[in-house]
């Protein structure tokens, strides 16, 4: 029997035999250990078929993951959005899975998708009214979880519609730029440099992208900023009180 034909036969036995648990009262949105529901593990398998059947008997395509557990409130399409499956967020949001939908640290699918760096999802997600300006619970932007990843052609997109490169963090009062500069992402840095990220913005503790290179020791962004004209200075002021 060809592979397709029994992976067809056992897609129609595993449909029945959900059908027959429901009947009996089965829940459709069970967590395991780590929190994940069936249609979260059908979703990060990519099984089309499956995430139909599921969600025609019942389950809940918004449902999101209890505080305590891996995935503190991510739903199905916040999984698809970081594991970069198109054709798995196309038909959650036909299936209607809302796109602005926050986790318990206000993420939205598409900050899971920007830092995993999955700019085709992100782009579906647009389209159907993602909210690029969107901040998380720590007050970063799409653009900061690029910059963190290192995922310049993320980063470039979003630029490319509006993110401001001098967006700044509530928590840390980072911009992009120190994340990238503290991660050594000399592409994005420069990238970021040249769309008008200011060099000397200081975070909460008073330190340029320079001194965040610095402090993660990041050799080539240290000198890729020098060569930006970043001031000097900022590496006595950060060894002196280092020394203090």
């Amino acid at each position: 029997m060809p592979s397709d034909e029994r992976e067809t036969i056992m897609s129609s036995v595993v449909a029945e035999t959900i059908r027959t648990l429901v009947q009996v009262g089965a829940q459709m949105d069970p967590e395991d250990d780590a929190g994940l529901t069936p249609l979260v593990h059908a979703v990060l398998k990519e099984d089309l078929s499956m995430i139909r059947t599921l969600t025609s008997c019942g389950a809940s395509v918004n449902y999101q993951c209890d505080f305590d557990t891996e995935f503190p409130g991510a739903a199905a399409l916040h999984q698809a959005a970081a594991k970069g499956a198109p054709a798995t967020i196309k038909l959650l949001l036909e299936l209607g899975a809302q796109v602005n939908l926050q986790d318990d640290f206000e993420r939205t699918p598409l900050h899971w998708a920007a830092w995993e760096g999955n700019l085709p999802g992100l782009q579906l997600l647009e389209e159907a009214g993602g909210d690029l300006d969107a901040e998380e619970a720590w007050g970063r932007t799409l653009l900061h979880l690029a910059a963190n990843g290192g995922h310049t052609q993320v980063a470039e997109w979003l630029l490319d519609r509006g993110a401001d490169p001098n967006s700044i963090c509530n928590s840390q009062l980072n911009t992009p730029l120190h994340v990238a500069a503290s991660g050594g992402h000399t592409d994005i840095m420069r990238l970021l440099l040249e769309r008008g990220a200011i060099l000397e913005c200081p975070d909460i503790d008073d330190g340029t992208p320079l001194v965040s290179a610095i402090r993660h020791d990041q050799p080539e962004a240290v000198k890729l900023l020098l060569e930006y004209g970043a001031n000097p200075r900022a590496i006595d002021d950060f060894l002196n009180a280092e020394d203090d």
